[in-house]
């Protein structure tokens, strides 16, 4: 919201972050403020796709092409997706399908605190298979994975 106010000055910020290393997110891609303008002019390396989309996936199928073409969208400009909302199997088989990189929901885990995420990677841990996405990400502030 705050890069779409003041354009200008938020994109040297965010510029200056990236070549810092900083990894950059564009949050609850496909609602509210996000829009192709964003990753034309600011420097994402990731779309978060809106949970409510993936949520909907199941049962509309505009829902699942919006998915799919912002899954394609962030592969040919060279960013990470991630899909928020991964509440049941077939969402997340359909997203594996895909090609989504990340996947984050209530299918994989309930929020655990951060001393927890170590067990809990060791008990979970299998042996990835080529191009899995990750099934977690630690999001920064809220203590959970």
């Amino acid at each position: 919201t705050s890069a779409m106010r003041e354009v200008l000055p938020m994109m040297d910020v965010l510029t200056r972050l990236r070549l810092k290393g900083v990894e950059l997110s564009i949050d609850d891609f496909g609602t509210g403020y996000s829009s192709l303008v964003q990753l034309q002019r600011l420097p994402f390396s990731e779309i978060k796709i809106d949970r409510s989309l993936v949520v909907q996936m199941n049962n509309s199928k505009r829902c699942e092409a919006v998915v799919e073409i912002i899954i394609d969208l962030a592969r040919k400009l060279g960013l990470h997706s991630v899909a928020e909302g991964v509440e049941d199997e077939a969402a997340l088989n359909r997203l594996i399908e895909l090609g989504c990189n990340s996947l984050q929901g209530f299918h994989l885990s309930r929020p655990i605190a951060a001393d927890a995420v170590a067990s809990f990677v060791r008990e979970h841990r299998t042996a990835p298979a080529p191009a899995t996405p990750v099934a977690c990400r630690a999001s920064p502030g809220n203590g959970a994975a």
